[in-house]
């Protein structure tokens, strides 16, 4: 599989992600990729492969994470079913390594139709 960047979400008032710093327009800062070490980076991409591939999942799936004051991950969830407006996090993941919204939907259309059915679509 291929793992995106990791993106920071940064709340501009307050500490947490609430739902204010998440759906009010400006309330949180998202930056992709994350100004985090190549090392990290490259653990988040490995935890996310991992979550996805233990769940059984197919095609795509974003995983949210929390990284301790000490430097350790933590896994929060796995969003099986990630937003996909132009402004969601997954589309701006893509964008960074030069996917447009329009490549990527069209990508995951792709993948979608080559399955034989519904019913039993294999990964």
């Amino acid at each position: 599989g291929y793992t995106l960047p990791p993106i920071l979400i940064r709340p501009k008032a307050g500490v947490f992600f609430d739902y204010t710093s998440k759906y009010e327009v400006g309330a949180s800062e998202e930056i992709c990729p994350a100004p985090v070490s190549a090392e990290l980076t490259a653990t988040l991409q490995a935890m996310a492969s991992a979550a996805h591939q233990a769940l059984g999942l197919c095609d795509y799936s974003r995983t949210d994470f929390m990284v301790g004051q000490d430097g350790q991950p933590y896994v929060l969830e796995v969003n099986t079913l990630p937003g996909m407006t132009a402004t969601s996090l997954l589309p701006q993941e893509a964008q960074n390594v030069g996917l447009s919204f329009a490549a990527l939907l069209d990508r995951l259309i792709t993948l979608g139709l080559r399955k034989k059915s519904w019913m039993s679509a294999q990964c």
